[in-house]
């Protein structure tokens, strides 16, 4: 099983919360922030889109993944979830959670061969490419603060 390094939250634990409260045009999410993952080159998926009706309107929750193979070893992954309660139209409280993590060893490589494995490794990621995890850490960061931002322009929450 491949190994997380966490960047934004963790693969269980969100790491950034945006919220918007006001008019918001949900197929703006589609229009305008998909082609970012496909600028980056990530595989995108729509894991999940759920509706329920709720006492004030309706409540709608997306969910996209986006992974990259930066090389044979590391693995990109941001995380993204929308909750849209509308209460009126296109008045809604939207919630957006980020998350965003390298996985190490995405091939398994090293851990088919149980704790010899698991022990070599180690002494590769301390010793070998420790300057290469860290630099694509900085990479990764960089790139979901950019979805942050593109995310936070989409919402009106910052100037074009």
């Amino acid at each position: 099983m491949s190994e997380i390094e966490p960047i934004i939250g963790s693969k269980n634990f969100w790491g950034v919360e945006i919220r918007k409260k006001g008019k918001v045009n949900v197929n703006r999410f589609h229009k305008e922030l998909i082609p970012w993952f496909h600028k980056y080159k990530y595989s995108f998926l729509e894991k999940g889109l759920t509706g329920k009706q709720a006492s004030d309107g309706r409540e709608e929750k997306i969910e996209w993944t986006a992974s990259r193979d930066v090389d044979s070893y590391f693995r990109f992954n941001i995380v993204v979830e929308f909750i849209v309660q509308r209460w009126r139209g296109e008045k809604a409280e939207v919630i957006v959670r980020y998350k965003a993590y390298i996985e190490k060893d995405y091939k398994n490589r090293f851990t088919k061969y149980k704790k010899t494995g698991e022990f070599f490794r180690k002494i590769y990621e301390r010793y070998l490419i420790k300057e290469k995890l860290g630099k694509f850490s900085g990479k990764l960061h960089a790139e979901a603060n950019d979805f942050i931002d593109k995310t936070k322009e989409v919402l009106g929450l910052v100037a074009k």
